[in-house]
C-alpha cells in the first residue's frame, strides 16, 4: 500500500532538505558551541515556510495536512535535529492554540510562531511523574483577578529560548487526575518565571531544562465562552484527550483535559491500534500522523502505514 504526498508537499520536503544541507549541517558544530539557535536562522525557516505550514491560512500558516509536519521535521533533522525541534513545536504548540485558545490570543502568537519571531515551548513533563498528563503536580490557584502558578516542569526543550511556553497544571483536585488539568499561554518574561538548563550532550543548541513558576500570576482578563471543544495530549503510551468550555486570553485556561473521543482530538488511543507499537518519541508521532484519519482505527491501515513509517523515519533516534 502507497500513500502519495501532495506536489506541495513535496516542494516543502525539497526546500527542507536543501535548507538543513545548505545551512543547517555546515553550522552544526558551531551552534553547539554558542549553546542556541540563532533567530535569524529561524526568521529565516519561517519564510520558507517550514514553520508550522498545517496551521490555517488566516494564522500565517498553509493550511496543509499535518504529515507535512513530519516531511520537514525528518528532512531538517538531518541537517540538526535540534533545530527541527523548532518545527516540532511550531505544530504542536501552535495547533493546541489555534484549536483552543481565545481567537484574539491565537491572532496575536500563531503569526509570530509562523513566522520565526517567536519560539513556543511546550510545559508538559514534571520531576515526579514524567509526561503523565493525568499526574500533574504544578498548581493554578485561583486569584480575584485570575490564576497563581506554582511549580516545577522539567526536561523541557528550548526552556530558556522560548518567548512563551504552553503549560500544563492542575486546577482541580488530584483525585481528578486528568479532568483536573487545565492548559496556560504563559510569556517567558513574566514575573515569577526562571529557568535552569541541563548539561547535554549534542542537543546544547536546542538546550533542555527546568522552568520554575514562584506565585506566577496569570490574569484572568478577556475571557469569553464557547461552545466545547476539544484537544489532545499525550500520556504515557497512551494519549487522553481535553476540552474546554471557555475560550481564554494570555495566561489564562486553554483547555482542561478529560478522556474523550479520540476522533475528535489531537492525537489517537493508540490502545485501539490493531499491532504493537515499538518505543518511540510520542511527541514525533503527534506531530506527523494524520490526525483527521483517527477513526475506529483498527480499520484504517493509512493509520498505521503511517505510525510505521514514523518510527522508522525517528524510532531509531530516541
Amino acid at each position: 500500500m502507497s500513500v502519495a504526498f501532495s506536489e506541495e508537499q513535496r516542494a516543502l520536503q525539497a526546500t527542507a532538505e536543501r535548507f538543513a544541507r545548505e545551512k543547517l549541517a555546515p553550522a552544526y558544530q558551531a551552534r553547539e558551541r554558542e549553546a542556541a539557535i540563532d533567530r535569524a536562522l529561524v526568521r529565516e525557516m519561517g519564510a520558507l515556510g517550514l514553520i508550522a505550514g498545517d496551521l490555517p491560512e488566516q494564522y500565517g500558516g498553509l493550511g496543509l495536512p499535518s504529515e507535512t509536519s513530519g516531511l520537514i521535521i525528518e528532512a531538517l533533522a538531518y541537517g540538526d535535529v535540534n533545530v527541527a525541534y523548532v518545527q516540532l513545536l511550531g505544530s504542536l504548540c501552535g495547533q493546541i492554540i489555534a484549536r483552543h485558545a481565545a481567537e484574539e490570543l491565537a491572532a496575536e502568537w500563531l503569526p509570530r510562531i509562523v513566522s520565526g519571531e517567536n519560539l513556543v515551548a511546550l510545559a508538559l513533563t514534571e520531576p515526579r511523574g514524567g509526561s503523565d498528563a493525568a499526574n500533574l503536580a504544578l498548581s493554578a490557584r485561583s486569584s480575584d483577578t485570575g490564576c497563581v502558578l506554582n511549580g516545577e516542569k522539567s526536561s523541557i526543550s528550548i526552556a530558556d529560548q522560548a518567548n512563551a511556553v504552553l503549560v500544563f497544571a492542575r486546577t482541580g483536585r488530584p483525585q481528578d487526575v486528568a479532568r483536573g488539568i487545565s492548559a496556560f499561554l504563559v510569556p517567558m518574561n513574566s514575573v515569577g518565571v526562571s529557568t535552569s538548563r541541563f548539561n547535554d550532550l549534542g542537543s546544547k543548541a536546542m538546550g533542555r531544562g527546568s522552568i520554575f513558576f514562584d506565585e506566577v500570576h496569570v490574569p484572568d482578563r478577556d475571557r469569553a465562552p464557547r461552545t466545547q471543544r476539544r484537544c489532545g495530549m499525550v500520556d504515557g503510551r497512551r494519549a487522553c484527550g481535553a476540552h474546554s468550555a471557555n475560550s481564554v486570553s494570555r495566561g489564562s485556561p486553554i483547555c482542561t483535559p478529560t478522556r474523550t473521543n479520540p476522533e475528535r482530538a489531537i492525537c489517537c488511543d493508540v490502545s485501539a491500534l490493531t499491532e504493537p507499537i515499538p518505543q518511540m518519541d510520542w511527541t514525533f508521532f503527534i506531530n506527523c500522523v494524520n490526525r483527521s484519519a483517527f477513526r475506529p482505527i483498527a480499520t484504517e491501515m493509512q493509520t498505521l502505514w503511517q505510525v510505521r513509517v514514523v518510527y522508522q523515519q525517528f524510532g531509531s533516534a530516541y
